[in-house]
């Protein structure tokens, strides 16, 4: 079973991917005709270091995740490298699809204050 932790970083890593895209619109590439409401994001390396990162008053779920309140925690990433191949988000109707993708995470903090995970 996954962390508490490796789950909040993984959904936190897919937000931070989806703001990127979003404010990115040449990341997008397309390899092959895609319908108007399917956005491609193929091919990059993404860099976050020497940064915090606060999420509060803020509501997570998810499947699979347990009922959790989270008063204030505090964790550190150090160094970690995720790569995403195949991942498909769906926000307002728009389907996001992630390939080929490498996040580096360097001396990253993620502060977590009155969060609820369900």
């Amino acid at each position: 079973m996954m962390s508490l932790t490796r789950r909040v970083t993984m959904l936190l890593l897919a937000g931070l991917l989806l703001v990127s895209a979003g404010t990115g619109g040449a990341l997008a590439q397309q390899d092959s005709p895609t319908p108007d409401d399917e956005v491609r994001i193929v091919d990059h390396e993404i860099t976050i270091s020497d940064a915090t990162i606060t999420i509060s008053d803020a509501i997570l779920s998810g499947s699979g995740t347990s009922d959790t309140q989270i008063d204030h925690r505090k964790y550190t990433v150090e160094e970690a490298t995720l790569e995403f191949n195949g991942v498909h988000v769906t926000v307002q109707g728009t389907e996001y699809v992630f390939c080929d993708i490498t996040v580096n995470v360097d001396n990253v903090g993620l502060v977590l204050e009155n969060v609820k995970v369900n």
